[in-house]
C-alpha cells in the first residue's frame, strides 16, 4: 500500500494513497459563517466550491500552520444523501510517500478509546506512523450538512 505521509506537531500520519485524487498546495479559503472550527473554509477545485477540513484544529484544537509544506489533500467522502462529495484535508508537512505492508499496522492499545478517524499504528525507525479513516473525520450531522449545502453546525 502506497501512504501520503504528514506530521502533526510530533506525530506522523499515514493516508492510503488510493483515497487521494489530489494533492494541491495550501490555498486561501473563502470562511464558511458558523462551522464547527475544523471545517477551515472552502475553495474552488475544477469549477466547484470544495470544503477543507484542519486536521490540526480536528486533532489537536489549533489551526494549521501556513508552511510550505501544508498541502490540501483531495479525498472523497460520502454524505447521508447524494453522491460522495469531494474534500480537502488540510495536512502540515505533508511532503512524503510511504510504501508499506497493511499487515504492519496493528491497534495501538486495544480497549482504549480515541478518535473514530484514528486507525492502526505501524512503527519504523522514525517512531509511530497512525493510519487515517477518512470516512471517520466528520461527525453525521456535520456531514449531511456539507453534503447537502446546509449550513454547518458544530
Amino acid at each position: 500500500m502506497l501512504c501520503l505521509v504528514f506530521q502533526l506537531d510530533r506525530a506522523r500520519y499515514a493516508l492510503d494513497a488510493r483515497h487521494a485524487l489530489a494533492v494541491l498546495p495550501y490555498l486561501p479559503l473563502q470562511p464558511v459563517p458558523q462551522a464547527p472550527p475544523a471545517v477551515a473554509g472552502l475553495f474552488h477545485y475544477r469549477g466547484q466550491p470544495v470544503p477543507a477540513l484542519d486536521f490540526a484544529q480536528l486533532t489537536c484544537g489549533r489551526p494549521a500552520r501556513d508552511w510550505l509544506s501544508t498541502r490540501i489533500i483531495i479525498i472523497q467522502l460520502s454524505t447521508a444523501a447524494g453522491p460522495p462529495r469531494l474534500t480537502g484535508l488540510i495536512a502540515e508537512q505533508a511532503t512524503s510517500t510511504l510504501q508499506c505492508d497493511p499487515a504492519q499496522f496493528t491497534e495501538p492499545v486495544p480497549g482504549v478509546a480515541r478518535a473514530p478517524y484514528l486507525g492502526p499504528v505501524r512503527w519504523d525507525e522514525h517512531g509511530p506512523l497512525q493510519l487515517l479513516h477518512p470516512e471517520h473525520l466528520l461527525a453525521p450531522a456535520t456531514r449531511a450538512a456539507l453534503g447537502t449545502g446546509v449550513d454547518v453546525e458544530g
